[in-house]
């Protein structure tokens, strides 16, 4: 369609949605059955980080670190070993996400995180 002065109206963009009909066609199909008989031992939060993980997976094509699988509102609880085993830039991005201040070593990253 042209305007007065002749010049073609742009057209609106159209965005690729097969990702997202695939992963919606993906979770209406699982949604309410098991399929294999070793979910049946799982509990309730295993499989709801097994769906996360899978999601995940569809969405991204990539998987989440331990760190950011999130229970509820809170993140998984840590012990003194695996903030030790967290690189600077994880222990970073961690307070970065709390809110927190990022500079500083090693042990005053861990000790800001253990602080709340």
């Amino acid at each position: 369609m042209t305007k007065k002065n002749g010049r073609k109206r742009k057209t609106e963009y159209q965005y690729d949605t097969r990702w997202a009909s695939k992963a919606v066609a993906s979770m209406s199909s699982t949604a309410g059955e098991i399929t294999n008989f070793e979910d049946e031992s799982l509990t309730v939060q295993q499989r709801a980080e097994k769906e996360q993980a899978e999601l995940v997976l569809l969405q991204t094509g990539g998987t989440l670190e331990p760190y950011q699988i999130k229970e509820g509102s809170k993140t998984h609880s840590r012990s003194k070993d695996t903030y030790q085993t967290m690189t600077v830039k994880m222990l970073r991005d961690l307070l970065k996400e709390r809110g927190l201040m990022v500079k500083g070593k090693k042990d005053e990253l861990i000790a800001r995180l253990r602080g709340l």
